[in-house]
């Protein structure tokens, strides 16, 4: 069981770019306190896109992210 260790969630997030680009479609994971993560893709594949999302610096077209604990300062 998860619950309280939960840093922060993607339910479903995708984003299309302003020319039409689908750079994320679908993503949902569950990232808990202390564990590390990382992102392997191609160049182009949405890596970036989805930090931003998380960073808050882009908001997703679909989906949301949540953040149990509050988002870190």
């Amino acid at each position: 069981d998860r619950a309280g260790l939960t840093l922060f969630a993607l339910r479903g997030v995708g984003h299309r770019f302003a020319g039409g680009v689908q750079a994320l479609s679908g993503v949902s994971l569950e990232v808990a306190r202390g564990e590390f993560l990382c992102l392997l893709g191609a160049s182009g594949c949405g890596k970036s896109t989805l930090l931003r999302i998380i960073a808050g610096l882009l908001a997703p077209g679909e989906g949301q992210v949540e953040w149990p604990g509050g988002r870190p300062a």
